[in-house]
């Protein structure tokens, strides 16, 4: 899911649409829940391949 937003966000500026940026605030994650990004290894790794690629 993480690499999805980027891309869309990476086209949209290539295809010369104004980009705001719109600041948001986040409450505190549910009991028991972790990142599925930052949350473990494997999620990390897989962020970077992601972004990686939509990047190259």
């Amino acid at each position: 899911a993480f690499g999805y937003p980027l891309e869309l966000l990476l086209r949209a500026g290539e295809a010369g649409w104004r980009l705001h940026e719109v600041p948001m605030t986040y409450g505190p994650r549910a009991a028991g829940t972790r990142s599925k990004v930052s949350g473990s290894v494997r999620g990390t790794l897989r962020a970077v391949r992601d972004m990686a690629a939509v990047l190259r």
